[in-house]
């Protein structure tokens, strides 16, 4: 098949790159940009309606009406670009299927599952996501987790065009917010977890939570959840909105006898014989599940409790509950249950999430995209098991969340045996400041190495590490650039460790 074209020109936008011949433009004010900055490029681009939601001053009125165009100011620039977008492209949301997954930690690897399976299963699939969007097997580069509302409107009409049947999305805490998903319907999403993140954003892990939450107003009546009932916020969600339930125990899909090593982990899902809803919203039972009420198990499942086994080439316990979820969702929506198991066995993984290496020195190379202290945890806890010398490489990203800092310090000196703090995308913050609080998290510095250029951060790391040792290198993934101050510089950690 040919490579798909995306739109160079879009009907409806917020970015004058992408303006036309009767484009609608809309000015809004971002973290970094002001569109009533670009107001003038639009018009000269053949936009003939400036949209806007922020005072503006006589001039720029006089300036759009000498191009003829008109100027529409509304109340809330962001809901009415979801609406405007959608309408223009004839709503693409409405012909497709669309899967939702939201969390903090598990978002991309459950995605990038999800999609798997869909084409293993023989559907036309796309994918977005926070690594790369994808129609089919042409790849988009990624800049958002969840990209702006007139990009999405924009990417779900260009599946329609090439006849996609499914789509997977990463679904962030800004995207439900900020209203980029506004005018979308899923047919079925999955809630990962909720821990510390985007404290720069949100004023506290409630008002994160909330903002989570938004995303089961949208949910298509009787359409199939899944949410993983580990933490507190997850049990809230399953109490409030009785979906099917994924944990340890007591749960619709019940994870055990998970074992880990690197050649990937194999582990049992127990799932209950009486489901508490089911999944298919054709049938009475699904239409009964959307007024809340208890039903009859789905058709597809057991009539007896019963337990199915996978293996996977991931690398990592908690990669058992990505693996998990996308079964569960999978096997909700009425798919083959060895099918999926199948798909799963095959999945190869995902860039920049426990990628590994084999260096120089003999030991090995991980990238991972781990950016939390939960994630620290997860990933740090996985290769502290399966060596006796543990390199770490990390930073943390200026303008961000900086409560997090001391706590990844603390986490980090309590696994590793060495760490080399750097820098990673201190954008307008002092790096060298980030790097000490860090560092002041721990008990004693004697583990830490502070070189802010990480390219020396990680040869340093690499020159120290010897056969059997792990050298990781966190927080940046796939990610191929570092900012600092307002620029962009290109930069791989993949490409730094496979070097040395």
């Amino acid at each position: 098949m040919n490579n798909i074209q995306f739109p160079k020109f879009w009907p409806v936008t917020q970015n004058s790159n992408f303006v036309s011949q009767g484009t609608t433009f809309f000015a809004l004010k971002g973290k970094n940009f002001n569109g009533l900055d670009f107001i003038e490029d639009a018009l000269k681009k053949g936009a003939d309606k400036i949209i806007t939601d922020q005072e503006i001053l006589p001039e720029l009125e006089n300036l759009i009406s000498s191009y003829n165009a008109k100027l529409v100011k509304v109340k809330n620039g962001l809901v009415e670009l979801s609406k405007s977008a959608a309408k223009s492209l004839n709503f693409p949301a409405q012909k497709l299927k669309i899967l939702g997954v939201t969390g903090t930690k598990g978002k991309t690897t459950t995605t990038f599952l999800l999609h798997h399976i869909l084409k293993s299963l023989g559907f036309k699939a796309a994918m977005i996501s926070g690594v790369k969007n994808i129609i089919n097997d042409t790849e988009f580069k990624s800049e958002l987790t969840t990209p702006h509302a007139d990009y999405i409107q924009t990417f779900l009409a260009t599946c329609v065009e090439n006849q996609i049947e499914y789509i997977v999305m990463e679904v962030s805490a800004q995207a439900l917010t900020l209203h980029r998903v506004d005018e979308i319907e899923f047919n079925g999403i999955i809630f990962t977890n909720l821990s510390q993140e985007h404290a720069e954003f949100y004023s506290s892990i409630e008002k994160y939570f909330e903002a989570k939450e938004i995303l089961f107003s949208k949910l298509k009546s009787g359409a199939p959840a899944v949410v993983n009932i580990f933490d507190e916020f997850g049990i809230r969600l399953h109490k409030k909105y009785r979906p099917f339930s994924l944990g340890y125990s007591n749960s619709d899909f019940q994870i055990k006898n998970i074992s880990s090593d690197f050649g990937g982990i194999k582990f049992e899902i127990d799932i209950r014989s009486l489901l508490k809803f089911a999944s298919h919203p054709s049938t009475s039972s699904g239409r009964a599940a959307a007024r809340g009420e208890p039903v009859e198990p789905y058709e597809r499942f057991l009539k007896k409790k019963f337990s199915i086994n996978i293996v996977s080439k991931l690398i990592g316990k908690f990669n058992a509950i990505n693996c998990a979820d996308a079964f569960a969702l999978s096997v909700s929506l009425g798919f083959d249950a060895q099918k999926i198991i199948k798909a799963i066995e095959n999945f190869s993984g995902v860039p920049g999430r426990m990628e590994s290496y084999k260096l120089k020195s003999g030991a090995l190379g991980v990238v991972d995209y781990a950016h939390t202290p939960s994630s620290y945890i997860e990933i740090l806890t996985t290769l502290r098991s399966l060596t006796s010398n543990l390199i770490v490489v990390f930073g943390a990203g200026g303008e961000r969340d900086s409560t997090k800092r001391p706590v990844m310090g603390k986490i980090a000196s309590e696994y590793a045996d060495k760490i080399f703090i750097t820098s990673d995308n201190p954008r307008s913050e002092d790096a060298n400041l980030i790097a000490d609080q860090i560092i002041s998290g721990a008990k004693s510095a004697e583990k830490f190495k502070k070189e802010l250029d990480r390219e020396l951060a990680i040869k340093a790391a690499c020159v120290a590490s010897k056969e059997g040792s792990i050298v990781a290198v966190l927080g940046k993934g796939p990610d191929e650039y570092q900012i600092i101050g307002k620029n962009k510089f290109f930069f791989s950690d993949k490409d730094t460790l496979k070097s040395n």
